[in-house]
């Protein structure tokens, strides 16, 4: 059971998430700007879980390519979270699977390097898998 605070948060991003997919290409520097506080590998987690998952990629896969491609561009600019590019590239990985099959393997090999490096074994095996 979620604490009213957990409720809460989760709501926030939501509400940032569904802003995010509205977000034109031309201002998404902007949005990232205005929205820097708030945005965080938790953030980066629900952005994966709810638009870089195989039903959400074959149904909508215009939402998940602009979510996917707008969550490596929040990473690359989160420098001092060490999991955050990772976590987009595995994100665009799974988009990237059902267009660019060698993109998502480059992608997939990207992030598990830096998982490694930072010593994230299940996230390795996984990957593995």
């Amino acid at each position: 059971m979620f604490s009213s605070e957990e409720e809460r948060e989760s709501d926030k991003i939501g509400q940032l998430l569904n802003a995010l997919l509205q977000c034109s290409p031309d201002r998404i520097s902007a949005w990232i700007d205005a929205h820097q506080p708030h945005l965080n590998l938790h953030f980066l987690q629900t952005l994966k879980d709810s638009y870089a998952i195989t039903s959400y990629i074959l149904a909508e896969p215009n939402k998940a390519e602009r979510a996917t491609r707008y969550g490596l561009l929040i990473a690359e600019q989160m420098v001092d979270e060490q999991l955050a590019l990772p976590l987009a590239r595995w994100a665009r990985g799974m988009y990237e699977m059902f267009h660019a099959p060698e993109k998502a393997i480059e992608l997939f090999q990207q992030a598990q390097v830096a998982y490694q490096a930072v010593g994230n074994e299940l996230v390795v095996a996984f990957l593995n898998v």
